[in-house]
């Protein structure tokens, strides 16, 4: 009797079918998990974003840096109904401000008159310039003499008009007995980079507009800015609580999943939405929604299949919801 067990050729050739019939299935439906799966993941992208500008509003008031920030300063409100603008302050531009200082002629002889000067690069607006220390004053240069030998150093501080301080450099100068050196100075210390002061927040948000910014981006901005465009409806009040061109913007942000794009934002007729928070609760504006309107909602799609969505609903009060 033959006992030895085995596969027919007809059970290996059903066997390999039916590997080969689910194998099939699970490759046709990989690009659709795929896409499904890069859409969710772009929604909560956009949820995470917009809780983090929640946690900025509750954390803090000030901006260390910007992308871009243009504010516009006009002197009085009459360029408000002129759709002006305003700042708030005179807030300082986030440019980089670089200090040279020098002193002519240096070394001098004892009674021998010296003048303190600078140069500055970056930044914009007007400045003070204060001397202190060894050479007092104000302006431009510091001149004075001294009547006995040593090192002698004044310090240079660049202020805005406010009182904000830009910047500030130590410049020196030897005094000695004999002939004094070369004419025309030289600088004492290499240039120096300064970071501006951080720059006053009003509130933090997300600003989407798909037909200026494409259907893949979206920006985190700061409130730095108030605003007289039309969009201001409180004339001559400041307007804040939403973005403006001025605006500090923090960081340009993608979709980051390719074939997601913002498919439309419902509830808003010029289809677009500034979703703002202000500290320190942090209380919610959402600006270009529809009056009677109690959310936002911002549908996400596959750019392929524009029936696959998802939408991200934010209402007055700042909850947000994933659809």
């Amino acid at each position: 009797m033959n006992n030895n067990k085995g596969f027919t050729l007809l059970e290996m050739v059903a066997v390999i079918f039916i590997i080969t019939l689910f194998a099939s299935m699970v490759i046709n439906n990989f690009s659709e998990i795929r896409d499904q799966l890069a859409l969710r993941r772009a929604g909560h992208k956009l949820v995470l974003d917009i809780r983090k500008a929640q946690a900025m509003a509750m954390s803090s008031t000030q901006v260390d840096s910007c992308l871009s920030y243009a504010p516009l300063h006009f002197a009085s409100l009459s360029n408000l109904a002129l759709g002006g603008h305003i700042a708030k302050d005179d807030p300082p531009p986030p440019q980089i401000v670089i200090v040279s200082c020098t002193s002519s002629p240096n070394p001098v002889q004892i009674n021998e008159s010296t003048t303190f000067s600078f140069v500055t690069e970056g930044g914009q607006g007007n400045y003070l310039y204060t001397w202190s220390g060894d050479c007092v004053g104000t302006g431009l240069t510091c001149s004075t003499s001294f009547a006995s030998a040593g090192n002698y150093s004044t310090t240079l501080t660049v202020s805005r008009s406010s009182g904000t301080i830009i910047a500030t450099k130590q410049c020196s100068v030897v005094v000695s007995g004999g002939p004094s050196g070369p004419q025309g100075g030289h600088p004492l210390y290499e240039p120096m980079q300064l970071e501006p002061p951080a720059i006053l927040a009003y509130g933090y948000g997300i600003y989407i507009n798909p037909a200026t910014l494409t259907n893949k981006n979206y920006i985190l901005y700061a409130d730095t800015e108030s605003d007289g465009s039309p969009d201001c409806t409180t004339l001559p009040d400041l307007c804040y609580g939403y973005y403006t061109a001025a605006d500090c913007i923090v960081e340009n942000i993608s979709i980051g999943e390719k074939g997601v794009v913002i498919k439309q934002i419902n509830n808003s007729v010029p289809q677009k939405v500034s979703i703002n928070f202000a500290p320190p609760n942090p209380d919610t504006t959402i600006k270009w929604m529809d009056p009677g309107s109690t959310e936002i909602e911002i549908v996400l799609a596959l750019e392929r299949n524009l029936n696959k969505t998802m939408t991200i609903a934010v209402n007055k009060v700042g909850m947000i919801e994933v659809r």
